[in-house]
């Protein structure tokens, strides 16, 4: 037999993990082999039809989430015409729930659960002619060390995000998440674990996003991985990993405080702060040591840091939703992620769902429409709101001018809540608004509240500007500029043999017209940091960013307002 298993990722740069568990656990366990072929939603679903079409597989296996269930129900029923004979295998969360109604309609067999040892028993009944009789097969947890690594070869892998996981299972009950139904974790052992992890070092992989649903349910563990990884360093690899922030405690903190800039990632869920929904949910949190946690990382400056929250959630308005923004905003998280209760076939929501008056939309992700506390308005009025966050709070492109407006508003909510409402009535929420372009918008913006310096906002968005790269081209009403009249000086600061041993000895070979064009120097009124009211010479140095990706700055006032 020739089999096929079939991943469609969300983007490009993601990696189906589960379709290199199940092929690496046949090709070891078995005498039989399965191919991988990885494509994303992008691509043409007839291009794909075709690919498989040709490859004649006797067997094919889809991977099934709610990003790709729709993508992978329509090729399933393409397929089924072109290649009557050939065996069609679901598994994955998507089809782990309500199974039932899909066998026979479009697939032949669907592995709920842990899927490694049950697809590769169903391989082995098919090979030897007696197929079995059950059709949803349900799988048994697996021996975490018994699946094989499956990174050895990372050819095709280049520019990717790898998925790693180290321990399979959840502790706690998030009554809006599959891994609540599971009751127990099971990990690899601590010599596989570190074994992988050189790997991913050794090969000096760009990012490793670990799946663990809470990689620090094991303090003792997490603290022996995290001081492992920090004698290991290789300079260059990123680790990201979803963890329950009030866990932490002081040992863990200091060791998060040791790690290189940008060698760890964190993702935090909040979801809510209101203690009703909370705790409906089963996710009672200690908040006040959350949010001690949070700041605490936030003040080390070295590790990037995503906040979570939930909208649609049980008891939850949209004064209430509002409050948990507000909240989780003060954080200033680097990231902060405002999602939509997803309804996901066999969670405690889903089977609660009509207590709570949740009517969400019937194709996958089963996106809260509304709710008996949030309105469809309400929701519409929340998009918006996240859209804007997206573009210009996760972005890290406008903060300086975002933090100017927001404080002209009674809160940060009110602010993004205006501002969407303002994207909507110039319908640029249906246009491609280029970046340049936003900048503008957030003026216009101000142009229309009646308050507000329109001319202290121009030089924060020149700064916000200039801190990601040497901008060749701004829009027009920023056209406020007192370099000019320090032309002498600037070009005397960028001749200065003592200057470029001081601010730019990264650049011993560059004239002074070279550096002029890899470095920016912006004269300002006022210090765009601090607020000062006295002018001010920043240096915008682009090889020595935060974790961000914002240059360093560096005030030069005392070099460029000497008068030589």
């Amino acid at each position: 037999m020739k089999n096929l298993l079939v991943g469609i990722n969300a983007k490009y740069i993601h990696s189906n993990l589960a379709i290199r568990y199940l092929q690496r656990y046949l090709d070891t366990g078995t005498p039989y082999h399965a191919a991988i072929a990885e494509y994303t939603i992008n691509h043409r679903t007839e291009m794909i039809l075709r690919e498989i079409y040709e490859q004649a597989p006797d067997l094919i296996g889809f991977s099934c989430y709610i990003w790709n269930f729709e993508y992978v129900k329509e090729l399933t029923v393409e397929l089924k015409k072109l290649l009557p004979d050939t065996v069609i295998v679901w598994g994955g969360p998507e089809v782990s729930y309500q199974s039932e109604q899909y066998i026979g309609v479009y697939a032949d067999y669907i592995i709920c659960g842990e899927g490694e040892q049950a697809f590769a028993e169903l391989v082995c009944q098919l090979e030897n002619g007696q197929p079995s009789a059950e059709r949803v097969l349900r799988g048994a947890p697996v021996e975490m060390d018994n699946i094989p690594f499956v990174y050895d070869d990372l050819t095709d892998l280049q520019n990717r995000i790898l998925y790693y996981e180290s321990s399979r299972g959840c502790p706690f009950q998030c009554q809006y998440c599959l891994s609540s139904i599971e009751k127990k974790v099971h990990f690899h052992s601590m010599e596989r674990t570190l074994s992988d992890l050189d790997f991913f070092l050794e090969h000096r992989v760009k990012q490793v996003k670990f799946v663990d649903r809470t990689f620090n349910c094991d303090k003792k563990r997490t603290k022996e991985l995290w001081r492992y990884l920090l004698a290991h360093d290789n300079g260059l690899t990123n680790f990201h990993f979803e963890i329950a922030g009030e866990l932490l405690d002081e040992e863990c903190l200091e060791l998060l405080s040791q790690a290189r800039k940008g060698f760890f990632q964190l993702e935090i869920g909040v979801q809510s702060v209101n203690r009703q929904t909370l705790r409906e949910i089963r996710r009672e949190t200690d908040m006040e040591q959350l949010f001690a946690v949070v700041k605490r990382i936030k003040e080390m400056g070295n590790i990037h840091i995503h906040l979570d929250l939930i909208a649609g959630l049980p008891y939850e308005d949209i004064n209430s939703f509002a409050n948990s923004f507000n909240t989780v905003y003060a954080l200033q998280p680097h990231q902060l992620q405002l999602g939509f209760l997803k309804v996901l076939k066999g969670s405690g929501i889903c089977q609660r769902q009509a207590d709570y008056g949740i009517v969400h939309t019937d194709k996958p992700p089963y996106e809260v429409l509304y709710t008996n506390w949030l309105s469809y308005d309400d929701v519409l009025r929340l998009k918006l709101v996240e859209d804007m966050v997206e573009r210009y709070y996760n972005s890290n492109r406008y903060k300086l001018s975002c933090d100017y407006l927001c404080r002209l508003f009674d809160s940060p909510f009110a602010f993004f809540d205006a501002l969407g409402h303002y994207y909507k009535e110039k319908k640029y929420h249906l246009e491609a608004v280029s970046e340049i372009d936003s900048y503008t918008v957030l003026y216009e913006f101000l142009q229309t509240l009646g308050r507000g310096d329109t001319e202290k906002f121009k030089w924060l968005a020149k700064y916000d500007l200039y801190s990601h790269r040497k901008a060749k081209k701004w829009p027009e009403w920023m056209n406020n500029d007192l370099t000019v009249q320090y032309q002498r000086q600037i070009r005397h600061f960028y001749e200065s043999e003592e200057n470029r041993l001081r601010f730019f000895p990264q650049y011993p070979e560059a004239d002074a017209r070279q550096l002029s064009h890899l470095l920016h120097l912006e004269v300002f009124p006022f210090d765009p940091i601090s607020g000062e009211p006295h002018p001010t010479a920043l240096l915008f140095r682009y090889r020595k960013c935060d974790i961000l990706g914002n240059a360093e700055t560096v005030i030069v006032s005392d070099e460029i307002f000497t008068d030589y």
